[in-house]
């Protein structure tokens, strides 16, 4: 009676176990099923049609302008037919099938790394932030498509010429280091350091503000003699050309592109990647600016007293 107890109990044990496991199998498997469900994986085209998630902007955080003491002096005007360029750029390229990144979606998507979950405090956060969100894309992007250019930080460059100090926050380098466009970064909730208020001052005839936000970002694009750069906040970003009309010097701004900006070729819109991939394929035929460019020596920054 006692043999017969025990093996009946041992019998019921392992009934109940292997009900246990299976209900954890399927409930696990439901669980895969259901995240596959929400989930996409993204080509070089889609990737950079995408808009950047909402910051997470921390309660303590940095409050004073990080605006250098240097205004652009020199002749502005805005990019012509900016958005109309990138989508040609954007609409004309023969795109790798290569994966570039997995989207979740749908409200699986709130708690995954496709939202933003590390908080954002000052400069130095927004750089990493940046650097995940869009150099990160950017770079794979680049490589899918065999162009040699990345997104680092400047100091992952070689220094355009001996001596020189200066360290922009971004640079674009070819696998030679040699830097082809440089960015620069400003926390979005800082009043000076918005594009979009800037810019709107500035077209309506008070042009100090927008010249003061652009003053260290062309400075440095004078120094290192390119063609190419972009100033961003991550919710703004205005990209820069430097060009000549009549043999004089010319800063070229982008319209503000929106962090929630997707790219819609029906509608015309752009998103911040698709706008930093356009100048970086134009870096390709040519990055160089020179002071021989134009007529020399024009006066191009000022440092204020």
């Amino acid at each position: 009676m006692l043999l017969a107890y025990l093996l009946s109990s041992h019998l019921l044990s392992s009934h109940l176990l292997s009900s246990h496991l299976l209900s954890t199998h399927l409930l696990s498997t439901h669980l895969f099923v259901t995240n596959m469900a929400n989930t996409a994986t993204l080509i070089a085209r889609e990737a950079l049609k995408e808009a950047l998630p909402d910051l997470k902007i921390t309660t303590k955080k940095t409050t004073s302008s990080a605006l250098h003491p240097i205004d652009f002096v020199g002749n502005l005007q805005l990019w012509p037919n900016f958005r109309a360029e990138v989508l040609q750029t954007f609409n004309t390229q023969t795109w790798s099938a290569t994966i570039i990144k997995t989207k979740v979606a749908g409200p699986a998507a709130l708690g995954s790394i496709s939202e933003e979950h590390m908080g954002v405090s000052c400069e130095a956060s927004l750089q990493g932030r940046l650097g995940e969100r869009v150099g990160q894309v950017l770079s794979a992007v680049l490589k899918a498509q065999w162009y040699d250019l990345m997104f680092c930080s400047f100091r992952g460059a070689e220094l355009p010429y001996e001596g020189y100090h200066k360290i922009p926050d971004f640079a674009a380098i070819n696998q030679a280091g040699t830097v082809k466009i440089v960015g620069e970064a400003k926390v979005p909730w800082v009043t000076t350091h918005s594009p979009s208020r800037a810019l709107d001052m500035f077209m309506r005839g008070r042009e100090e503000q927008f010249r003061h936000l652009l003053g260290q970002i062309s400075l440095y694009m004078r120094e290192t003699q390119l063609k190419y750069g972009f100033l961003s906040s991550y919710n703004e970003t205005i990209v820069l050309r430097k060009t000549v009309v009549g043999r004089h010097w010319v800063l070229e701004y982008s319209p503000v592109i929106y962090h929630s900006d997707e790219g819609n070729t029906m509608r015309g819109t752009v998103s911040t990647l698709q706008s930093l991939y356009h100048i970086a394929l134009l870096c390709q035929g040519g990055w160089d600016f020179g002071s021989n460019t134009g007529t020399r020596n024009q006066k191009w920054t000022t440092n204020r007293q």
